[in-house]
């Protein structure tokens, strides 16, 4: 068993950067610690940021992909001329990205 006099670090509630310190008369010493905060490689940053939003980008592509698919878009797009987007819809039996926005059908 410890006794009264031994340093000990408090835990709990206190921040990790004090420590508290009795000693037998119960007295508070407390240190501050400081820490430098670890350089941040601009470079890697920003390569990590640009995988990220090619990351979401291959997945929103995917996801919308599969839409058209089950939709049926490209095998009606297979079957058509050039056309618009609202041309597509109507031949798939869709609503147009432009014509859902404009009113709720």
């Amino acid at each position: 068993m410890r006794s009264p006099t031994d340093a000990r670090p408090a835990t709990g509630a206190q921040s990790q950067s004090v420590q508290t310190f009795r000693t037998r008369t119960e007295t508070k010493l407390t240190a501050t610690v400081e820490m430098a905060a670890p350089a941040i490689d601009q470079v890697r940053a920003e390569a990590f940021g640009g995988r990220m939003v090619g990351v979401l980008n291959d997945a929103c592509l995917t996801l919308m992909t599969s839409v058209g698919h089950q939709v049926g878009l490209f095998d009606t797009l297979a079957g058509l001329p050039p056309a618009t987007s609202q041309q597509v819809a109507d031949a798939a039996g869709c609503r147009s990205a432009t014509s859902a926005s404009g009113s709720a059908r």
